[in-house]
């Protein structure tokens, strides 16, 4: 993860606005980066990328299918904000808003898909979306809820990782909203079984507002 972040927060990038080259080059690798670790392409989205809008770098999808009905989304935002015009310090790398979101998703990806038995994973399938434009008023997500690759009411919930690299050690926030009642409660079962991380839960609900969960 560490090396994702590294590599996407690299000066090289540009900061990977939605509006930039640097936001085309970013969705090209971790497209490639999907292909690598062997998910499928969603069908109806043009290769790996949902076209989000002239001039904008797209969403990056890739799926890992499973066995049974319906879709889970584990999404990240992969934009950050453009160069400056001038100066010594020009970029505004984005290290922790998002590329390390973008670092999770991908390693997620990659243990899903490695776990998958026969080409499928027990349970629903994992739709993995990097998702454009959240520093321009959320253009990405909302693409793709206004125009969906897969039907909205198979959508089971969505877990969105936004600026997950700095805080105390082991210290996890997590903001599930009305609706993730379940989501919650399989975060929790999973680290009681794990032992590991404090999970605070409700403690910055104006996050929920704040990123593509929204």
């Amino acid at each position: 993860m560490a090396a994702w972040v590294e590599f996407l927060a690299d000066d090289a990038m540009e900061g990977r606005s939605a509006r930039h080259a640097g936001g085309r080059r970013a969705a090209r690798c971790i497209a490639r980066a999907f292909e690598d670790l062997g998910l499928e392409q969603v069908p109806g989205v043009r290769g790996w990328f949902q076209d989000v809008g002239t001039g904008l770098s797209p969403n990056v999808l890739g799926l890992v299918r499973g066995r049974d009905p319906g879709f889970l989304v584990i999404s990240a935002h992969y934009d950050h904000l453009p160069p400056l015009e001038e100066g010594r310090d020009r970029i505004f790398n984005g290290a922790d808003d998002n590329a390390s979101g973008v670092a999770a998703v991908i390693e997620l990806a990659g243990y899903f898909r490695r776990h998958a038995r026969g080409g499928r994973r027990r349970g629903v399938s994992l739709l993995f979306a990097a998702f454009t434009g959240e520093e321009l008023d959320l253009l990405g997500s909302e693409k793709f809820v206004t125009d969906p690759p897969v039907a909205l009411a198979e959508i089971r919930g969505d877990i969105n990782l936004d600026m997950i690299s700095r805080g105390r050690r082991d210290l996890i926030f997590c903001e599930p909203g009305g609706s993730a009642d379940r989501l919650l409660e399989a975060v929790l079962r999973a680290n009681a079984a794990l032992g590991e991380l404090e999970v605070r839960v409700g403690d910055h609900p104006e996050w929920l507002e704040q990123s593509d969960q929204e």
